[in-house]
């Protein structure tokens, strides 16, 4: 009789253990799921940027007289996340995985954005903000100089900076190297990843924690990392803001 009873208790504690398993498997693969999903929504959104970037850019060098291409039909809506919280280096990495998308989804550069000089052409790729707020993140400046950013030229990973410069690691100028112990992010505060596009005359860099810049045949790109607030905006001094990014503004 206490045999049997046994059997059965340790019958039962299998079929629980049985049923605990499945429901992790499906948990599990309703994770995997949900992962490839936005994946794949993120990827479609930095595709249909680019295209609508590109679309604008070639439409530009159209022979058309003085009609241009409307800004508005840029389709790269600003991105707002959370940067949670982990070490200062994938914390850090983040945050370069955000510029590296933002430089390139706006052509990495390359494109031609205006034909008039003396124009300063802006995009807000993302706001994000600290899921710890006593956060105080140092060292994204050395960062990017010295950790390889997931592209390739060649048969070889570049640094971040390398990829949104052109520049050999130890040939940054004595400028980013002072940007060093400026760019300290405070967990309280909100920043915005920018696009920054000159034309002509390149005129100062509005209010920034962290600027990287390239320069193509006949302008000025940057990426640029800065706290997000009104001053910020203002002091941008853009020709041209996208409609999506002035609509998203202070979300």
């Amino acid at each position: 009789m206490f045999n049997r009873s046994k059997k059965g208790v340790s019958a039962a504690f299998e079929a629980l253990m049985g049923v605990i398993v499945m429901i992790l498997v499906i948990v599990l693969i309703a994770f995997i799921f949900k992962s490839i999903s936005d994946t794949a929504s993120e990827s479609a959104e930095n595709l249909q940027c680019k295209a609508s970037v590109t679309a604008y850019a070639k439409f530009n060098e159209l022979p058309i007289g003085s009609e241009k291409a409307d800004a508005s039909t840029i389709n790269c809506p600003t991105k707002y996340l959370t940067i949670e919280s982990g070490t200062a280096k994938e914390m850090n990495r983040d945050i370069a995985d955000l510029m590296v998308e933002c430089w390139d989804n706006f052509g990495r550069g390359k494109l031609k954005l205006f034909t008039a000089d003396d124009l300063r052409f802006c995009a807000i790729c993302s706001v994000f903000e600290f899921e710890d707020k006593s956060t105080e993140l140092k060292g994204l400046p050395l960062f990017m100089r010295t950790e390889k950013s997931p592209i390739k030229v060649g048969d070889r990973r570049v640094t971040y900076s390398e990829f949104l410069t052109g520049v050999l690691v130890g040939q940054e100028s004595e400028k980013e190297k002072e940007t060093e112990e400026l760019a300290v992010l405070q967990g309280d505060k909100r920043y915005a990843v920018v696009f920054s596009y000159f034309s002509g005359t390149k005129r100062e860099p509005f209010l920034l924690v962290f600027e990287l810049s390239s320069a193509g045949a006949y302008w000025h790109t940057q990426t640029i990392l800065a706290e997000y607030n009104e001053d910020m905006i203002s002091n941008m001094g853009c020709d041209t803001l996208p409609v999506t990014q002035l609509d998203a503004r202070f979300k």
